[in-house]
């Protein structure tokens, strides 16, 4: 129906504000269309195989990278196992969620960048270092080095870790790989130094053994060759950090034999022997003491080297949070831009809809006058022949009324001429009744006048007479 067609249409719209629609001819002839799959590039269509060329480089160059909410790109492992998530609810009958996909993908994930981390971890340890190591700080530094980069893959692949149970996690193992990795390196440094001194002081013993130095002299002959293979031992390299201590506790195993070497040297005072033996106890003292500082130093290093393990988890943790709110406000931003341009392409559907019907009604006016204009010509046309006729007609009749009218004007122009000829006559005789009449006035005031000066001078003579 056309709703569901336009649902559709809505849909695909508003889930895929970017389209581009590609057009895929048939793989092949319909016969080998059952053995699609087992088919070779050559034997498909150059058609089909060059519109998916098209599809593919449009794919490479344009599409983005999927994202999971909290902005973190999926990746294939990511998409294949989301799509298993989605299959099996599917499968089950569930609606998929896609919360809970994330949920248990990033359970999955956190599980996995945990045992990779360690992996990274173990590989760079085994590049890195050849134990024994000759210092502890030469231990420190390369363990801090592979912890760095195993927080880094654990950080690149890990998300949603609330709470940061899996970080945590990931140090606690790397604090006990720490441990091992110190108990190994004792034991080879122990393995090493033992064989050594097993080495040097073997001609040592067994001349101990034969008596040789249990004669006069013996204990500084003893002492001599002691001390040729303590020099030895002391230059020969590889032994790592338990040299000092498997020596002291070779020494101090042979001191009953030095002693007896000591009692039976009769060359030797008893105050010499006594001070001699003081000797000995003082330089046992004095590499306990070292042994004891050395400990100490090792202990305060493993703190600082623990403290330090704690600020890079930190500061990896900062980063990756800095950096998760970033994905987050650039998801934010794609999704309102989506809305924009969902918006945007509303109101324009709206304006070319409202366009379209404007020119519809454009149309249906320009359509209702052609026919105005239509019957307007015909009208006029008719307009035309009607006046034509009725020209004619009048033409007709202005010459009959025009002969009539001549006639009627010649007898007219005769009346004129009569009426002209009379009023001239009646014009003549005002004249003379006018000049007749203007002549009677003038002689009328000129006898006014007469009468006027003539009571003037008698008035003039009775002021005379007065006076």
């Amino acid at each position: 129906s056309p709703e569901k067609l336009d649902l559709a249409k809505k849909c695909i719209r508003q889930y895929f504000p970017s389209r581009k629609c590609f057009v895929f001819d048939r793989p092949t002839q319909r016969k080998g269309l059952k053995n699609l799959e087992n088919l070779s590039e050559s034997k498909l269509s150059p058609d089909f195989v060059e519109e998916v060329d098209m599809f593919l480089q449009y794919i490479y160059n344009n599409a983005e990278a999927k994202v999971i909410q909290g902005g973190h790109v999926v990746t294939g492992t990511l998409l294949g196992n989301l799509a298993v998530s989605y299959v099996d609810s599917i499968r089950s009958g569930t609606v998929p969620c896609i919360e809970n996909a994330v949920l248990a993908l990033a359970k999955i994930e956190k599980s996995a960048a945990v045992q990779e981390a360690i992996k990274r971890y173990e590989d760079r340890k085994e590049r890195l270092l050849k134990l024994p190591t000759e210092t502890v700080e030469e231990l420190l530094k390369a363990h801090s080095r592979c912890e760095k980069e195993a927080i880094k893959v654990f950080m690149g692949r890990s998300f949603n870790d609330e709470g940061q149970e899996y970080q945590k996690q990931l140090a606690m193992t790397l604090e006990s790989r720490l441990r091992d990795l110190c108990s190994c390196n004792e034991r080879a440094s122990l393995d090493r130094c033992q064989a050594l001194i097993k080495q040097l002081f073997q001609d040592l013993e067994e001349k101990i053994a034969s008596g040789i130095y249990a004669v006069p002299g013996g204990y500084q002959q003893f002492l001599n060759d002691q001390k040729e293979q303590l020099e030895k031992y002391h230059q020969a390299p590889g032994k790592g950090l338990m040299a000092s201590r498997t020596l002291q506790v070779y020494l101090k195993s042979q001191e009953i034999a030095a002693q007896s070497i000591l009692k039976a040297d009769y060359n030797l005072t008893q105050k010499e022997k006594e001070a001699e033996v003081e000797r000995v106890r003082a330089q046992a003292a004095e590499r306990e003491a070292e042994l004891h500082r050395k400990l100490r130093e090792e202990i305060l290093k493993m703190a600082e080297e623990k403290e330090k393990s704690f600020e890079e988890h930190k500061r990896q943790l900062l980063a990756k949070m800095e950096e998760d709110r970033k994905n987050l406000q650039l998801e934010y931003e794609r999704i309102l831009n989506i809305k924009l341009q969902e918006s945007q392409e509303a109101a324009a559907q709206s304006f070319l809809k409202a366009d379209h019907n404007l020119r519809q009604k454009e149309v249906e006016v320009e359509r209702v006058r052609a026919q105005a204009a239509e019957r307007e010509a015909e009208l006029q046309r008719k307009l035309r022949e009607e006046t034509q006729n009725m020209a004619e007609e009048k033409e007709k009749s202005y010459e009959e009324h025009k002969r009539l009218l001549l006639t009627k004007m010649e007898e007219d122009r005769k009346n004129q001429l009569e009426y002209e000829r009379m009023l001239n006559i009646k014009l003549q005789e005002e004249r003379r009744l006018q000049e007749e009449g203007r002549r009677a006035e003038i002689s009328r005031m000129q006898d006014l006048i007469k009468q006027l000066r003539t009571r003037a001078e008698e008035s003039q003579k009775d002021r005379c007479v007065i006076s």
